[in-house]
């Protein structure tokens, strides 16, 4: 059964992780492993510049680490992991190789079909010259139709509301990457639900269909920002200093009330003083 892209998108942290531990530099004389030797050829790194990479250090390194990640993918054998590796990696290239810029969304393709080729041709090579023997399975492909390129702009929201999140960077919180997924995924199921009861409403809609939409799409954007909010508090440190500031604030509105307090019973007590005082007077008279 094929998995829908949120599902395919849940698994991208996992594939962070592998990609951040392969190998993004060139040791000395480059002559360590087999991905070493094909990214310093001269042939690979105009391959790569051709497409304009907004990478800050060399064309080597990154290729090296494309290389040794999409070896892995290839290796795998369950369907669902190489769809969820060979998606990461069409997303890599853009955060990574083009620096998020959003002007080169459409140069991604042509630098994702020239890596997986660089890694077919090279093993091809390996095998024939008896150097080594890697099994070559259905390698990432990418065709116009992809899930990756119906649904990437999906992808970069769900990456711009955690960033939002997790100012800090560093390793990617998996519940807070999850749930995150989860309200991008409602949000487009619900605004696709209403997409299609507007499309659906008769030529002469009544006033009833007219008062529906606006009032199911408030509903929705309550939820959504309710759910937001919940994960903002839950799973961040922002929780914690709103908490810790509203202690403050009920402390110090505390402390006001009991000041307040002191100085009414003063005005009572002085109060009965004068009283008192007007009783001795008039009783004297």
């Amino acid at each position: 059964m094929k998995k829908s892209i949120y599902e395919i998108v849940e698994k991208f942290p996992e594939c962070n992780e592998h990609i951040n531990t392969k190998q993004n530099t060139i040791t000395s004389g480059g002559t360590n492993n087999v991905w070493e030797i094909l990214c310093l050829k001269p042939d690979t790194i105009t391959t790569i510049n051709k497409h304009s990479i907004d990478y800050s250090g060399k064309v080597s390194e990154i290729c090296v680490q494309a290389m040794e990640y999409l070896h892995d993918v290839n290796l795998r054998t369950e369907e669902f992991l190489k769809d969820a590796g060979c998606a990461y990696f069409y997303y890599w290239i853009f955060d990574v190789a083009f620096n998020k810029n959003m002007s080169k969304i459409n140069d991604i393709p042509y630098l994702f079909n020239e890596f997986t080729d660089l890694l077919k041709r090279n093993i091809l090579a390996l095998n024939s010259s008896g150097k080594l023997e890697i099994p070559i399975n259905e390698l990432c492909l990418y065709s116009q139709e992809s899930i990756i390129k119906r649904d990437f702009q999906k992808i970069i929201y769900i990456y711009n509301l955690y960033d939002i999140i997790n100012s800090k960077g560093g390793k990617i919180n998996k519940d807070v990457f999850k749930q995150i997924v989860n309200i991008v995924k409602q949000y487009n199921e619900n605004m696709e639900s209403v997409s299609c009861k507007i499309v659906e409403i008769p030529d002469q809609p009544t006033c009833k269909n007219n008062i529906l939409v606006p009032i199911i799409i408030t509903m929705i954007v309550t939820f959504l920002i309710s759910l937001f909010i919940f994960i903002l508090l839950k799973f961040t440190t922002l929780g914690s200093l709103i908490q810790g500031a509203t202690l403050i604030r009920r402390n110090v509105y505390d402390n006001i009330d009991e000041e307040l307090s002191r100085f009414r019973g003063s005005d009572i007590y002085g109060t009965m003083s004068r009283n008192s005082v007007n009783n001795i007077l008039y009783n004297s008279k």
